[in-house]
């Protein structure tokens, strides 16, 4: 008795034949396996990413809208802040499930790109406008006046959008060029709770500089660092995903005892240490270049 398993492999499919041979007489069966059914599983893996991204232009979009129809209302203002820092956790999701499922593809990285530019772009820019910007005007006469609040609100959308394309072409895996438009886009949604409210006293010309400096910083060459890849070379997807958790539910739990103003405060001074670790890497380097 004669037993042989032999294979044979196409580009989508895969044959696996088992003959048995009795005495001169085969007897054949064959089984096949579909390779299409696997890559159609990969193709609605990949549209998990893609959700969470989604959501984040959801997010992005019905802040401009609220943005529109609520005018000038700070209550409304705060609601805008909460969906462009609930924008950024789902931003951080889809890149985190693409890469545990492996789903990237081409399609994802340009909606990526798209909704962050309506999120971190569009929605940021429209809340400044909305909260401050809006009183800067020039009266050419009484009939005639000219708001070049919106001269300075367009710096943002256009930093933002060369930033985004920019990271599209250039394809770093260990750092970012300039800063990232959704951590520069949740510190600028933070300053309604920070710049309205009576903890840090800031004046209103510190926040015109951070919104110019934040906007240049975008398409500035500094490099930062990109703190996922640093969790996922030093721990367990197991635990990066306990620890998110537990983050998610101690902002909450922080936000209901303390009150949301205080959590917000929080969230804006650790964006603006992040966005200080590029200036203080430059200026490092610099120093180091010019010793050696």
């Amino acid at each position: 008795m004669l037993l042989i398993l032999k294979l044979t492999v196409s580009d989508r499919n895969i044959y696996c034949s088992w003959i048995i041979g009795f005495t001169g007489c085969e007897l054949r069966f064959v089984v096949f396996l579909d390779l299409f059914f696997v890559s159609a599983i990969k193709e609605k893996l990949a549209w998990v990413p893609n959700i969470f991204t989604l959501a984040n232009l959801s997010l992005g979009f019905l802040s401009v809208l609220i943005i529109i129809t609520e005018y000038k209302n700070t209550e409304a203002l705060f609601i805008v802040s909460s969906l462009i820092f609930l924008a950024v956790l789902f931003d951080g999701l889809d890149g985190f499930a693409a890469r545990q499922l492996q789903a990237h593809s081409p399609l994802g990285a340009q909606l990526d790109s798209l909704a962050d530019l309506i999120t971190f772009g569009v929605a940021p820019a429209a809340l400044m406008y909305s909260f401050k910007f809006s009183e800067m005007t020039y009266s050419f006469s009484d009939e005639f006046t000219i708001s070049y609040g919106m001269f300075i609100t367009l710096i943002w959308p256009v930093c933002t959008a060369y930033r985004l394309a920019r990271f599209n072409v250039q394809k770093l895996k260990n750092s970012f060029t300039g800063l990232p438009a959704p951590i520069a886009g949740l510190i600028i949604a933070m300053t309604p709770f920070v710049f309205n409210q009576t903890i840090l006293l800031l004046p209103d010309f510190v926040l015109l500089a951070l919104y110019i400096v934040c906007a240049f910083l975008m398409v500035s060459t500094l490099s930062y660092t990109k703190p996922q890849l640093n969790f996922l070379h030093r721990f367990s997807k197991g635990r990066i995903a306990i620890a998110g958790v537990c983050v998610v539910l101690l902002i909450g739990i922080a936000a209901w005892r303390y009150g949301l103003i205080h959590v917000t405060t929080g969230i804006f001074i650790i964006g603006l240490l992040y966005l200080v670790t590029g200036i203080v890497s430059f200026i490092i380097h610099k120093i180091q270049e010019y010793r050696f």
